[in-house]
C-alpha cells in the first residue's frame, strides 16, 4: 500500500531541486504565494501566464529521455493528489509543452499555459496559497518507471518560474 507523504520537503534540502518519480508517486509541488499582489498594480487582464521548469543538465540524455508531457494536478496543504488542472475553454488537461536540447543540454524547458488558471485565481475574493504537483498522465504514472531531475525555486543554473504578462486597464 503507498502512504502518502503529508509533509513538503523544501528544495532548499535537495540543493534547489525538485523529483520525479512515476511509480514511487514521487512528485514536485509548486506553491504560488501572493499572486493579489499583482492587482496592486492596477485592475487590468492577464495576457498570458506560464509556468517554466528547466530540467537539470547532466540527468538526461538520448538514451535517458526527458518525459514528453508533464501535467499539473491540483493539491493541498496534505498533498493529496486532485484533478488534473484543465483548460476552461476545451476542458482539456493542461499539459507542458517540452523543448530539449540534447546536445547542449542549455535551453531545455518545460512550459505549462496556466492564463485561466491565474485570471480565475485573480478573479476570486479568496486568496490563498495556490499549490499543484507536477507529474505524468495517471496512466504513465503507474506504468512507467520515468523519471527527471527539474529546478526548482531560487535555482540559479535551472530555474523554475511563473511568467506573467499582465496589462493595465487605464480608465
Amino acid at each position: 500500500t503507498r502512504r502518502e507523504q503529508e509533509e513538503d520537503i523544501s528544495s532548499l534540502l535537495t540543493e534547489r531541486q525538485v523529483f520525479l518519480q512515476a511509480g514511487t508517486a514521487l512528485m514536485p509541488k509548486i506553491i504560488i504565494p501572493n499572486l493579489e499582489s499583482i492587482l496592486e498594480i492596477g485592475k487590468g487582464v492577464v495576457l498570458n501566464a506560464e509556468i517554466v521548469i528547466e530540467p537539470v543538465k547532466g540527468t538526461y540524455s538520448n538514451r535517458d529521455p526527458l518525459p514528453s508531457n508533464l501535467v499539473l494536478y491540483q493539491t493541498n496543504r496534505n498533498n493529496e493528489v486532485g484533478t488534473l488542472l484543465t483548460d476552461n475553454f476545451t476542458g482539456a488537461s493542461i499539459t507542458s509543452v517540452l523543448s530539449a536540447d540534447y546536445l547542449y543540454q542549455e535551453e531545455s524547458e518545460y512550459r505549462f499555459p496556466v492564463t485561466d488558471y491565474i485570471t480565475s485565481i485573480l478573479n476570486t475574493d479568496e486568496f490563498q496559497e495556490n499549490q499543484l504537483l507536477i507529474g505524468l498522465s495517471s496512466t504513465e504514472f503507474r506504468s512507467s518507471v520515468q523519471s527527471v531531475i527539474l529546478g526548482g525555486p531560487n535555482n540559479k543554473s535551472h530555474q523554475m518560474k511563473l511568467e506573467i504578462y499582465y496589462s493595465v486597464n487605464d480608465d
